[in-house]
């Protein structure tokens, strides 16, 4: 298992070995290195055209030897020749505040019997996002900041309209909002986040909202999967970046009960999601090192 990286084109020139993230190239051997391989399909890599892991990002998904970092035909991306200045290869992490909202009388939504049944399930949830996102090789890992119950019965069943116009209090600066409901009344969705979700909340229902018949409660491994999917358009992704593939995690169609059963996750997502959190000033403070 090896990345190395090269000063100039066609992995020649001086060069290094990338053991562990670099902060800044800067007097190394293979300082704006012109191509990159790596050996292994267990490895993966994030470059930064800035120190400290900002500016724009390109993401690389091993086994591959890109000849020309400059070149998105030779593997690299354009405007990216002999500029890059740090490497990443250890996880990325954001916050996630989580809203649990509550009914009349604390009822909580379906399925969970207490704080305690609902706190361990959300923990569930997160713990199988994150073991997708690694098994993916994503560099991407969500961190629970919080967990807190939010009586607001108006919004235990919420609207498309209430789910863009939530209490200041519910959000957190630097932290993914998401918010846990019973489910979205008049429509047969299973969350939201709008594209691109600047500062929006994540929502995910608990129940799918059938068009005909009873309600369908939602698995942890539905919610793990919903919430990945309205986190990238939170990061960023839209459906179309898919590409009208219906196994992948962006796909606009969901089937339940299938949590991430096939699902995959294509490198320019990942590194669209990177490049947000790294350049777009929308996301600035979102990613923790």
């Amino acid at each position: 298992m090896t990345i190395t990286i090269f000063k100039d084109h066609d992995c020649k020139g001086k060069s290094q070995v990338v053991a562990g993230n670099i902060a800044d190239l800067k007097g190394d051997a293979a300082d704006k290195p012109g191509s990159i391989r790596l050996t292994d399909d267990d490895e993966a890599v994030l470059l930064f055209k800035n120190d400290d892991w900002h500016g724009g990002a390109l993401y690389i998904r091993g086994p591959k030897t890109v000849s020309d970092l400059g070149k998105a035909d030779d593997g690299g991306r354009m405007g990216f020749g002999n500029s890059i200045r740090s490497v990443r290869v250890t996880p990325f992490s954001v916050d996630l505040n989580i809203s649990v909202v509550m009914d009349t009388g604390e009822r909580l939504p379906s399925g969970w019997a207490n704080r305690a049944a609902a706190e361990t399930a959300i923990r569930d949830i997160v713990a199988q996002a994150n073991a997708f996102l690694a098994d993916k090789r994503a560099l991407l890992r969500y961190e629970i900041a919080r967990i807190r119950f939010r009586l607001d019965p108006k919004r235990f069943d919420i609207s498309n309209w209430e789910s863009w116009v939530l209490p200041g209090e519910w959000k957190e600066k630097n932290e993914i909002d998401v918010i846990f409901v019973q489910r979205f009344s008049k429509e047969p969705v299973i969350g939201r986040a709008k594209f691109p979700c600047f500062g929006q909340a994540v929502m995910v229902a608990v129940m799918a909202n059938q068009k005909s018949g009873p309600d369908t409660p939602q698995s942890n491994a539905d919610m793990a999967s919903v919430m990945v999917h309205e986190i990238g358009h939170y990061l960023g992704l839209s459906h179309g970046s898919a590409n009208d593939n219906a196994n992948n995690i962006m796909f606009d169609t969901y089937v339940g009960g299938t949590g991430f059963t096939g699902k995959i996750l294509l490198p320019d997502q990942v590194r669209e999601m990177h490049d947000r959190l790294a350049n777009n000033i929308s996301r600035k403070g979102d990613r923790d090192a």
